[in-house]
């Protein structure tokens, strides 16, 4: 008996060290960057702008999100910091070319600042700021790179990126990580960044979702991974709690050091996105059980309904909306303090308290604090709700893409 407890604590232990495990680390989301700085009602205005003249749909809102995670590409490696986006599918990242070249990248061809109110969008030979803060891919320094020879452009929403793409090694991870290494995989080399990422400390975006998913059809550098066996068809994310934390994404497995097993697994809607059926919403008195697709998304630090519904819910907890900054306000000892939120899929409901739906926000006087429950607003494309951080952070998420399937889970601490 004492032999069995002894192997089989080893091979929890194996199995554990075996996993591919990469830290996130927390960011401040440019929206709240420009609500400091009292430019988010201009910054609108210049999206709207840019809406009226082309909009392709879908859930992208970049500006909230609020953690990165770190890759290599090439060989020797090159470090950058991307957003690890459960809710795109195509991965790029800055070229040695982006920000000189004299393209116009659709932006305003001034050569002085354009502005929108106190937000300018910078002139210049090609009219943006466009990678002024960012690592860029020199792949004439990698020996592993092999030129692919056609351009690319991802739309997102109100904005777009464009380049031209290639083949190189792509590792989940910092060279001081235990690193997925991913080779033969196709990396979008941007000379054009969209605005939601100029002068940010963000370098790219990494699609997590579905080739199905993915712009031009192009292969994400995960289903690349699982399709040539390097790494199982899953992956578990973990947020610590609280406002300040980061966490980690577990590639190939689940996440047994901070996450408890998954009790139930809720189907996916569709082939090509983490997307599921969410039945009921409550919140103190008020209910909604209408029914809705929702999907899963970790690059949003928010979580997003229907504005009836966020009305109500917001009514319910004693949260005030400010149409200034587009938020709702909420007290920081809210009168309900534990649980606020409950979210049923399938036949589970998954509480979401106050710790992580109520975010300190400096002000003159010291601080505020904003409700993370807001409107959707995706003109009809896409999920009703998107589950961004505050859920992830409540619940361990495990997007088993193999089996069509996502999992909830509460931390282990």
């Amino acid at each position: 008996m004492i032999l069995y407890q002894i192997l089989f604590t080893l091979s929890c232990f194996l199995l554990v060290n075996s996993l591919i495990q990469i830290p996130l680390t927390r960011i401040e989301p440019l929206r709240f960057k420009l609500m400091r700085e009292g430019k988010w009602k201009d910054y609108q205005t210049y999206q709207d702008s840019v809406r009226s003249q082309s909009y392709s749909g879908g859930v992208y809102d970049y500006e909230t999100a609020g953690y990165v995670g770190k890759i290599t590409v090439g060989t020797p490696q090159q470090e950058f910091r991307v957003v690890m986006d459960t809710g795109s599918s195509n991965f790029w990242i800055p070229d040695l070319s982006c920000g000189s070249q004299p393209l116009s990248c659709g932006r305003p061809t001034a050569q002085s600042d354009t502005c929108y109110g106190s937000y300018c969008v910078p002139g210049g030979p090609n009219t943006t700021a466009s990678c002024t803060t960012q690592r860029k891919f020199d792949y004439s320094k990698s020996t592993s790179y092999i030129k692919f020879g056609k351009a690319f452009r991802f739309d997102y929403g109100v904005d777009s990126v464009s380049g031209l793409l290639g083949y190189d090694v792509v590792r989940f991870g910092s060279q001081s990580d235990n690193q997925l290494v991913v080779p033969g995989t196709v990396v979008g080399q941007s000379v054009c960044i969209p605005t939601f990422l100029e002068q940010t400390n963000i370098d790219g975006i990494m699609g997590l979702g579905f080739q199905e998913n993915a712009q031009q059809g192009i292969v994400p550098p995960f289903v690349n991974a699982y399709r040539n066996n390097i790494v199982s068809p899953l992956f578990h994310v973990y947020l610590e709690k609280g406002p300040n934390g980061g966490g980690q994404i577990t590639y190939g497995g689940r996440d047994m050091l901070n996450c408890k097993p998954v009790n139930e697994y809720h189907p996916l809607t569709t082939y090509s996105s983490y997307q599921f059926y969410l039945t009921l919403v409550s919140a103190g008195n008020y209910y909604a059980n209408k029914g809705w697709t929702a999907l899963a998304d970790t690059a949003n630090s928010f979580i997003q309904g229907p504005a009836g519904v966020i009305a109500g819910i917001a009514d319910a907890v004693g949260a005030k909306w400010d149409k200034y900054t587009d938020t709702y306000w909420i007290p920081c000892e809210p009168k309900v303090a534990t649980q606020m939120v409950n979210f049923t899929i399938g036949g589970t409901i998954y509480p979401v308290t106050a710790e992580n739906l109520i975010v300190p926000y400096p002000n003159k006087t010291g601080y505020i604090c904003m409700f993370t429950i807001l409107p959707l607003s995706n003109n009809g494309f896409g999920p009703s709700w998107v589950l961004g951080d505050p859920f992830h952070r409540e619940y361990c998420s495990l997007y088993d893409m193999g089996n069509q399937r996502m999992g909830f889970s509460a931390h282990l601490h």
